[in-house]
């Protein structure tokens, strides 16, 4: 792309609004030719207990687009502050008007290793073993 070129030959490092609305139309052009299609992805937020309240504020926006990826929130807190508001005690640290609009999955050892089991030929006492 002749875009990311330009940015790459200047040696900036600081990717401005005009380049991303400029990177927006390139996409949109080849997604309109039928060059390129955009395919939703999957992000992976390890510690989310660690973000604050601006960054989950920030999340709320590209979560609710219609081109919203998987998001997987990753902690291993219980209740917690939610850090940017000191009163407030939410599961996992997450604010609760966000937790209130997803499915959580508990994950652990023992539901990953019974999911594997009815996948593959596992034996449990081998793995417990290692």
């Amino acid at each position: 792309m002749s875009v990311m070129g330009s940015l790459v030959r200047t040696g900036r490092t600081e990717v401005t609004e005009k380049l991303r609305r400029e990177v927006d139309c390139v996409v949109k052009g080849y997604v309109d030719q039928g060059i390129a299609k955009v395919v939703p992805g999957v992000v992976f937020i390890d510690e989310v207990h660690m973000l604050d309240v601006k960054c989950f504020t920030f999340l709320n926006g590209p979560l609710e687009s219609s081109m919203a990826p998987t998001v997987i929130f990753a902690t291993n807190r219980g209740r917690c502050t939610v850090r940017g508001i000191e009163d407030i005690v939410s599961s996992h640290g997450v604010p609760a008007d966000l937790l209130d609009r997803y499915a959580l999955q508990l994950l652990t050892p023992a539901s990953i290793l019974s999911q594997l089991a009815g996948r593959k030929q596992i034996e449990l006492e081998d793995i417990g073993k290692k």
